[in-house]
Order: C-alpha cells, then sequence, then structure tokens
C-alpha cells in the first residue's frame, strides 16, 4: 500500500509546492492557494492517517475562499482532496479510490464527496463501488436515492468570485457535516 495520493489533475500537479494567488474560477488574485508536495491545497503533506477526508469538486477545494474558511479546514486532523480546474467526477472517484487502498485509510476515518454536475453518467457505479467505505455523498445536482446521499444546499453567501461557497456556506456545510458525522 502507498502512503502518498499524488494529484493527477493537470492544473493541481502543475501547483505543487507553490502558492498561487489565483486559481480555478477565482481570478481576483485576493485569495492564497497554497498546495503541499502532492498537489493538494494545503500547508502540509498528507502522509498521516487522518480523522476526516474530504474529495470532490472546487466546492470542497475551497475556490474564492482563504483556507481556513473552508469546511474540510474546520476538522481537525482532516485532509482536504479536493480538485478544481478542468476536471471530472472520474478523477474524484480515482482519488477516492487511490485513498481508500492506501495506508492512510482505516475504517475509523470519516470521509465526505462533493459530486459535480458535469459527467454523471458513472455516479452510481462510483455510489456502489465505494458503498461499503460509510462515505456521505453529496451531489450539486440531484442526490442518488440510496443510503447517505444528500444535496447540497444553496449558497448562503458566495465567495470573491462569485462562482462557490463564501466563508459563511463552508461553515454551515461544516455544521451539517457535523451532525452527520455524529460529532
Amino acid at each position: 500500500m502507498s502512503v502518498a495520493i499524488i494529484n493527477h489533475v493537470t492544473e493541481m500537479k502543475l501547483a505543487k509546492e507553490k502558492t498561487l494567488n489565483k486559481f480555478g474560477k477565482d481570478a481576483t488574485g485576493q485569495i492564497t492557494y497554497t498546495f503541499n508536495q502532492q498537489g493538494f491545497r494545503s500547508l502540509y503533506n498528507f502522509d498521516f492517517v487522518p480523522d476526516y477526508a474530504f474529495f470532490g469538486c472546487s466546492l470542497v477545494f475551497g475556490v474564492g475562499v482563504q483556507m481556513q474558511q473552508t469546511f474540510p479546514y474546520l476538522f481537525q486532523n482532516s485532509q482536504n482532496y479536493g480538485i478544481a480546474g478542468n476536471y471530472n467526477n472520474l478523477d474524484t472517484f480515482i482519488l477516492i479510490t487511490q485513498f481508500v487502498n492506501s495506508s492512510l485509510y482505516c475504517n475509523t476515518v470519516k470521509i465526505a464527496v462533493v459530486w459535480h454536475l458535469r459527467d454523471v453518467d458513472h455516479l452510481e457505479s462510483y455510489y456502489h463501488a465505494l458503498k461499503n467505505y460509510n462515505i456521505l455523498h453529496f451531489f450539486c445536482g440531484r442526490p442518488l436515492p440510496y443510503e447517505r446521499c444528500y444535496s447540497v444546499f444553496p449558497n448562503i453567501d458566495y465567495d470573491v468570485s462569485k462562482t462557490h461557497y463564501g466563508p459563511k456556506s463552508h461553515r454551515t456545510f461544516y455544521k451539517i457535516l457535523c451532525a452527520l458525522f455524529d460529532l
């Protein structure tokens, strides 16, 4: 089993070990995006078993919001595998599969994923392939009719680029996740 999960999404792979002020749909220059050695938005490398792991679209990544305001950051001992740029749901599925097959995973890790609206054709097969891992599945569109599947809620506020969740929306999602994780 491997320890490090390396981000294969091109834009994020190119951002490894860099700090940028523009990324994804955020071209405002107002937000700092720091990437770890693996190409994920983090100040530290993911080389430990987390208590929480988050996967999915640019909402999870936290486009247009400072890192410390994103819902994954609000959880202690967490890892944010959110992706942004040119990606699809298959990329998210690949990252989750790598994670659950790595030494970073154990059955006590609480996992949530946010699937985006694009390329929804395979979401049902992704769900079934992952159903034994006790993952909370959130959908930007209609949720699948299965256990632990939910719709994301509409924005309460917006990020600086006016395209994604703002700080209040991230805080609310954090509270929802806490309730669903039974914290």
